[in-house]
C-alpha cells in the first residue's frame, strides 16, 4: 500500500480532483436535472411566468428531465414549477414539449405526481378547449377521470370544467360532458361533487342536461314531479335543495331552466 501511495504524484491528485468536480451539478439547470428539490423551488420562484428566460437558462429541459426522477418529491416539484413557469402560455408549452411531458406524467406511478400534472395542464390550458383537444390534453384528462385514486379523478374533473368553461357545445363534441356525466355518478362523494362543479362551470343546456342525467332515479322522479309548479329562480333553488343538496349540482341544473 505504501509503495502504491508513493507512486501518486501531485499532478495525479489534481487531475482526479478536477474530474470529480466536473461531475458535480453547478448550474441551476444541472441541479434541477439531478433532482435537487431546492433548485426546482428556486427555479419556480425565479422564472414564474417567464418561460422564455427559463428555456434560455436550460431550466425547461431540466424540469422535463426531473419529471422522470426516481424521487416522487422531485417529480411533484418539477410539475409544480412547469405549471408556474408556463401558466397560460399554450403555444410555448406545446412547442417545447412541456405539454407532452405533463400528459405523460398524468400516468405516473405516484398519485401525487398525477394530480400535480393535471393541475399543471389546467394552469396552461384554462379557457382554451380547442388547443387542449388538439394537443392531447383533453384525452389525458378523460383518462385521468378513470384513475384508481379519487383525488386524481376529482382534479381531472375540475380541470376539464376550467378548460371548457362556457363551451358546452365543444365539451359535448369532445366527449367531455359524457365523461363528466359518468364521473357525477361515481361512488366517491368528492368525485361526484367535482364533476358537478365542472358541469356548472361549463354551463349551457348540454351541460345542464348532463347534470340532470346524473340525478338518481328517485331524485329525477321528484324533480320532474315538482318542476311544473316552479316559476321563479328562488323556487327552483328551493326545489333543487330538496332534491339534491349539492350546491354545485344546483348551479348546473339551474342553467337547464334558462335555455
Amino acid at each position: 500500500a505504501a509503495s502504491l501511495a508513493g507512486k501518486v504524484t501531485p499532478s495525479d491528485l489534481a487531475t482526479a480532483s478536477a474530474a470529480a468536480s466536473s461531475t458535480k451539478p453547478e448550474t441551476l439547470a444541472q441541479r434541477i436535472a439531478w433532482g435537487d428539490q431546492a433548485a426546482i423551488v428556486e427555479a419556480n420562484a425565479k422564472f414564474e411566468r417567464k418561460p422564455g428566460a427559463a428555456k434560455e437558462a436550460g431550466v425547461i429541459d431540466a424540469l422535463k428531465t426531473a419529471l422522470g426522477d426516481k424521487g416522487v418529491g422531485a417529480r411533484v416539484a418539477a410539475a409544480t414549477a412547469l405549471s408556474s413557469i408556463c401558466e397560460g402560455d399554450v403555444q410555448f408549452a406545446y412547442k417545447e414539449d412541456v405539454t407532452k411531458a405533463l400528459n405523460k406524467a398524468t400516468k405516473d406511478s405516484a398519485a401525487p405526481v398525477r394530480s400535480m400534472a393535471v393541475t399543471a395542464l389546467v394552469a396552461i390550458y384554462k379557457g382554451n378547449p380547442d388547443r387542449a383537444q388538439w394537443h392531447g390534453v383533453t384525452a389525458a384528462l378523460k383518462i385521468a377521470l378513470g384513475d384508481d385514486n379519487v383525488a386524481v379523478k376529482a382534479f381531472a374533473a375540475r380541470a376539464l370544467g376550467k378548460i371548457y368553461a362556457g363551451s358546452d357545445v365543444k365539451a359535448g363534441n369532445d366527449g367531455v360532458l359524457e365523461a363528466l356525466n359518468k364521473a357525477a355518478k361515481d361512488s366517491d362523494a368528492g368525485v361526484k361533487a367535482a364533476a358537478n362543479e365542472a358541469l356548472a362551470e361549463i354551463g349551457g343546456s348540454k351541460a345542464a342536461a348532463a347534470a340532470v342525467a346524473a340525478l338518481t332515479p328517485e331524485e329525477k322522479t321528484a324533480f320532474d314531479a315538482q318542476l311544473s309548479s316552479t316559476d321563479t329562480d328562488q323556487e327552483i333553488t328551493s326545489l333543487l335543495q330538496i332534491i339534491n343538496p349539492d350546491a354545485t349540482l344546483k348551479k348546473a341544473l339551474a342553467v337547464y331552466f334558462a335555455d
